[in-house]
């Protein structure tokens, strides 16, 4: 009703507002409180703008329960029932379920069992039942995110790119170790270097960053390289508290040519530290010593 008329609606505030009267009028043994399609409708209809028409509707509702009660017992349940039916029939969206078929078909599986269940079973198993499922299958995608391989030749030096597309967190840890592990080991290339872009990964949690130290462990194993390129420095920092050993495996450059030309430049400008003088008894010394050994009288 408010979006028809292009107007924002808070659900969350709307179901915090519920659970809180809800709440409250459980101390004193009140009756649950949802919210009024059918009373939203009338006042909207009759021009209401505030919420002042509540107490209206209120002082209404308490002189109809004091005078009319009796009234309302030979109003039978069959009318009252055809009522919410006509006034409920219009909310249900029948154009969903073509729309699911044509963009996710996997989304009308919770749809088709919250649907089920909430017929068979009751309303509420069928909309935990229905919410049970949904979040199985939103964790099954954070476990498996798609990860972009190429295998790059820069700089004389092989390179196995490996790309996450989304968040890194603790379903998806053994996952993306699994994929490096076993792109590497299929790629016969001698001196490989394993590259992981982060450009498209915004955080991730305390096991993600266990799992990035153990990546380091078994590549080193395989004698492979492995640069977290582009990572945020967020995300740096989370993994540097599992190991400060592993700063040395973050790369941010603008291209990945960098990374391997500023890494000679290091090797290149690293100074070489000068041996320190020999205290060795020198060669003529020995001979000296020797002479003088044999010419004392015996």
């Amino acid at each position: 009703m408010f979006a028809a008329k292009g107007k924002p609606v808070d659900a969350t505030q709307e179901l915090i507002a519920l659970g809180l009267c809800n709440m409250g009028g459980s101390f004193v043994r009140s009756m649950p409180v949802t919210g009024s399609f059918t009373r939203t409708a009338v006042n909207n209809a009759s021009g209401v703008r505030t919420t002042l028409g509540g107490l209206f509707t209120g002082a209404f509702i308490m002189l109809t329960l004091a005078f009319l009660t009796s009234t309302f017992a030979f109003i039978p349940r069959a009318s009252l029932a055809g009522l919410i039916v006509c006034a409920m029939i219009f909310m249900v969206e029948y154009d969903v379920v073509p729309l699911l078929w044509r963009t996710s078909k996997l989304d009308l599986l919770p749809l088709t069992a919250t649907f089920l269940c909430c017929l068979l079973i009751s309303l509420e198993y069928g909309m935990i039942i229905g919410v049970g499922i949904n979040l199985i299958s939103i964790l099954y995608k954070a476990a498996r995110p798609r990860v972009h391989i190429q295998h790059l030749s820069v700089c004389s030096r092989e390179v196995l790119l490996l790309r996450p597309d989304s968040g890194l967190f603790f379903p998806a840890a053994e996952n993306l170790r699994e994929i490096a592990l076993k792109a590497s080991s299929k790629d016969p290339r001698p001196n490989l270097t394993v590259v992981i872009d982060g450009s498209y990964v915004h955080s991730i949690d305390a096991t993600m960053a266990k799992n990035l130290k153990l990546l380091v462990d078994d590549l080193k194993v395989n004698k492979r390289s492995i640069i977290y390129w582009n990572w945020e420095p967020g995300m740096e920092k989370c993994c540097r508290g599992v190991d400060d050993n592993l700063a040395g495996n973050f790369r941010r450059t603008n291209t990945i040519e960098e990374i391997f030309r500023s890494r000679v430049k290091e090797i290149v400008e690293t100074p070489v530290t000068p041996r320190p003088p020999s205290t060795s008894v020198q060669k003529p010394q020995i001979l000296n010593y020797l002479n003088s050994q044999n010419e004392r009288p015996h």
